[in-house]
């Protein structure tokens, strides 16, 4: 669930009290489920009266992304936080905090998304949202096999991330309730049982 996991993404920072956010996005003109993080984290400011008015775009490229938040940094010494879109552009939010002569995780914090392993070796290590790829590839694997054989109809699944903390932020630290060991919480919408099969651990 992009909008949720997103939305509490930003909470996470506000219940911290950061009230000074900057949005490190895709794009303004994107259409992808990166649209629905963005208005997730518009509509999370929003909802406590903060602005939303402190926003960088990457085009999914750290180039862009450093350049961007460099600039709205230099004009907004108030920014205490980073929510970014994506892992994958972190790295230059954590090089454009330092090369104004700040520290990152210390004067500047920064959360983002996507769990990607690469985050545990930044510095500072960063805490990412984590997506269940290898449950969500089970249910996809299993549900196929399903319409093949025609044992299972079409649904909608949704599963729920949870935030792979590595700093001290600790309110809201996961997104969707914990019902088993290595087990998450999945909506299914469907007028038929789904076998819940290849998701706990032993």
């Amino acid at each position: 669930n992009h909008y949720e996991t997103a939305y509490w993404q930003m909470e996470s920072l506000i219940k911290n009290g950061h009230s000074h956010i900057c949005m490190l996005i895709s794009s303004k003109i994107d259409i992808s489920v990166y649209r629905l993080r963005w208005q997730a984290y518009e509509d999370a400011l929003s909802s406590h009266g903060l602005s939303t008015e402190y926003l960088a775009e990457s085009d999914y490229q750290c180039e862009r992304a450093y350049r961007e938040l460099t600039e709205v940094l230099t004009m907004h010494p108030e920014i205490t936080a980073i929510c970014s879109i994506s892992d994958i552009v972190t790295p230059a939010a954590i090089r454009a905090i330092y090369d104004l002569g700040k520290v990152p995780g210390k004067d500047v914090h920064i959360i983002s998304f996507d769990g990607m392993p690469s985050m545990h070796y930044c510095i500072p290590s960063i805490s990412t949202f984590i997506q269940p790829r290898d449950e969500m590839a089970g249910y996809i694997y299993d549900l196929l096999l399903g319409l093949i054989s025609d044992e299972r109809q079409h649904q909608h699944i949704m599963f729920m991330c949870h935030l792979n903390d590595r700093t001290q932020i600790r309110t809201n630290p996961i997104v969707g309730r914990i019902v088993h060991k290595n087990c998450y919480r999945i909506r299914i919408l469907t007028d038929r049982p789904f076998h819940l099969r290849n998701l706990h651990s032993e």
